[in-house]
């Protein structure tokens, strides 16, 4: 699952950068994501990874948001989902090409609500 190493990534700078500015306590951390990024595994990583950082008593929001894609050689376009994605390839289901996604831009932090001084 590529979502714990991303969300582990995600947890740790978080951390440094709000040790950086001071911040004690985070409440909510606010993320949308491609539909090729489970939403139950998102869960799963942050509640791993959040122990013992700033992190560790926030709520995770995660928006969602459809990841469309258009088959280079046939141009069959459809909604990618998670289970759609192997190793950053994605078949086509019309003509069995298949595709490199590019997941980086597929999740997004949105915001981080801090608990007040």
């Amino acid at each position: 699952m590529h979502e714990m190493s991303v969300v582990q990534h995600l947890i740790e700078s978080l951390d440094r950068e709000l040790a950086q500015q001071g911040a004690t306590r985070v409440l909510q951390v606010r993320l949308r994501r491609g539909s090729t990024f489970s939403e139950e595994a998102l869960h799963q990583a942050f509640a791993l990874y959040a122990p013992g950082t700033r992190l560790a008593e926030a709520e995770l929001v995660v928006e969602s948001v459809a990841t469309r894609l258009t088959c280079d050689r046939c141009g069959h376009t459809r909604t990618v989902a998670s289970q759609d994605v192997v190793h950053h390839l994605v078949a086509c289901p019309s003509c069995g090409a298949l595709q490199t996604l590019d997941e980086a831009h597929e999740l997004t932090l949105v915001d981080v609500t801090l608990e007040a001084p």
